[in-house]
C-alpha cells in the first residue's frame, strides 16, 4: 500500500520575515490538533498530483481571489518523509507575496481555522500539527539562519 501524501504551502513576504499559517479551529476533526498550526494544504486524493492537490486545497480553504494570488507564484521546494506515529510523504511549496498583501491578510477566509501572520523569529515556537515542525526546520535552514 502506498503511504499517504500531503502538501502544504509557505506563504511569505520577499524578506521571508512574515508567514501566513493556519490555526486549526475547534471543529477540526483531529481533536488533538485543535488550536495547533499548519501550512495551508491537505492530503492528496487518489490519482491527484501534488500540484493538483495544492491548487484544490487553496480553492477549498481560501477565497478565490486570495487562492489565485497565492497559486500564481507558487513554486515547489522539496519533498520529505515525516514520521509522526505513521509515516507519510509531504511536498512543500512556497508563495512569495508582496509585503503589502500581508496587511489584512488574516481577514481572508481559511476553511479549517483562522489565518495568522507569524514573524520569522516566532515560527519555530508555534505548535504545528502532524510533525510539521521538521518541515519548518528544513525550510528555515534552506532560507538562512534565524540567529
Amino acid at each position: 500500500m502506498e503511504r499517504p501524501w500531503g502538501v502544504g504551502i509557505v506563504i511569505t513576504d520577499p524578506n521571508r520575515s512574515l508567514f501566513l499559517v493556519e490555526r486549526k479551529c475547534d471543529r477540526y476533526p483531529y481533536k488533538q490538533y485543535r488550536g495547533a498550526y499548519s501550512f495551508i494544504g491537505g492530503g492528496c486524493e487518489a490519482g491527484e498530483t501534488v500540484e493538483g492537490t495544492l491548487f484544490r486545497e487553496l480553492g477549498e480553504e481560501m477565497t478565490p481571489k486570495m487562492a489565485d494570488e497565492v497559486s500564481k507564484v507558487a513554486r515547489h521546494l522539496f519533498d520529505v518523509s515525516i514520521t509522526k506515529g505513521d509515516t507519510y510523504d509531504y511536498s512543500l511549496f512556497e508563495s512569495v507575496l508582496p509585503v503589502r498583501m500581508f496587511d489584512g491578510i488574516e481577514a481572508h477566509k481559511i476553511e479549517e481555522g483562522k489565518g495568522v501572520v507569524v514573524a520569522r523569529d516566532k515560527l519555530v515556537e508555534v505548535p504545528f500539527i502532524w510533525g510539521l515542525e521538521d518541515v519548518v526546520d528544513l525550510y528555515l535552514r534552506g532560507h538562512g539562519s534565524l540567529r
